[in-house]
């Protein structure tokens, strides 16, 4: 299973929003065609260097990984930020953010959009210098149940 999938499937099921297990495996976060097109894009971004993706492994096994963008004119953003559960808690989160922020650079603001019930990437964040801001994210489009992820945009300000 893609740590995408994986990390969804651990995190995002929420009883209050009527998200369910069914709802993240319905998205086929794991499907090989999915994941072959979404390299692609990568692979096309990273080429223009719009984009970064960085890994994180323990013991030589990829753990996590963090998506970034500094495309010229647009919105620095944290796309992802993910850590397979079980490797959870041990520091590969927030060296993945520390990682991306530094390529990002402290020149502009730094946005994300993060699940408003999801307390420990929030803190995380936090932690990093990000605020919550009033601004809403982009919409994360609604499940197959029709349930709606709850998000909120939080931003890291830049310094001056």
């Amino acid at each position: 299973m893609s740590i995408q999938a994986e990390t969804w499937l651990a995190t995002y099921p929420n009883e209050a929003y009527g998200i369910t297990k069914e709802d993240i495996l319905a998205k086929d976060l794991a499907n090989p065609a999915r994941i072959d097109r979404w390299k692609a894009s990568i692979l096309r971004a990273r080429a223009a260097q719009d984009i970064q993706i960085l890994v994180a492994k323990q013991a030589g096994e990829t753990v996590g990984y963090c998506l970034v963008s500094r495309k010229e004119g647009e919105e620095r953003y944290v796309h992802g930020l993910y850590v397979r559960p079980s490797a959870q808690g041990r520091g590969s989160g927030k060296a993945l953010l520390l990682a991306a922020l530094a390529w990002l650079g402290e020149d502009a603001p730094v946005s994300l959009g993060v699940a408003a019930y999801n307390v420990p990437a929030i803190t995380l964040y936090q932690k990093c210098g990000f605020v919550m801001v009033a601004e809403p994210p982009a919409p994360i489009p609604p499940f197959a149940s029709g349930a709606q992820m709850p998000v909120v945009k939080m931003t890291r300000p830049a310094k001056s």
